[in-house]
């Protein structure tokens, strides 16, 4: 009986962690023309010219602690805070980031993780665009790194 009890404990704990009410799901990036959803840059992170920023959601976990989708930028400079672990790929243009100051570019086939607490600063000459994953932190995360 315990053990049936334990068994049960631990499938809920392990659904809980591992986005409860998730389900095989898949998508199809959307054509370079297309036009994605308004994701502005917020207006205080800018620093130089106009970047305007779109995105679309394709894929989330069912506690929406797991998100994938694809973002693009025009010509800017600004910073960006990362309040959730992200993973990204350049699909085109390219993007030079300054973090901890050190400067890299990122051109089409460039993977990158930046660490949830990332403060950057992002250089866009022309555009990027991007697939990103995000793993958003548990509330407990968010108050370790500082984040509200």
């Amino acid at each position: 009986m315990v053990e049936k009890v334990l068994r049960k404990a631990v499938q809920l704990y392990a659904r809980s962690l591992h986005g409860f009410g998730s389900r095989l799901t898949a998508s199809l990036l959307p054509k370079s023309d297309e036009p994605l959803d308004s994701f502005p840059v917020p207006a205080a992170w800018i620093e130089a010219g106009d970047p305007q920023a779109t995105a679309r959601i394709l894929i989330e976990s069912g506690d929406r602690g797991l998100v994938a989708g694809v973002w693009h930028c025009t010509a800017g400079t600004f910073q960006w805070h990362f309040e959730c672990d992200e993973i990204i790929y350049v699909l085109d243009g390219g993007v030079e980031v300054e973090h901890e100051g050190r400067r890299q570019q990122f051109a089409p086939g460039s993977l990158v993780f930046f660490p949830l607490g990332a403060r950057t600063r992002w250089h866009v000459a022309t555009h990027v665009r991007k697939l990103f994953i995000h793993r958003h932190p548990t509330p407990l995360a968010r108050k370790l790194v500082g984040i509200a």
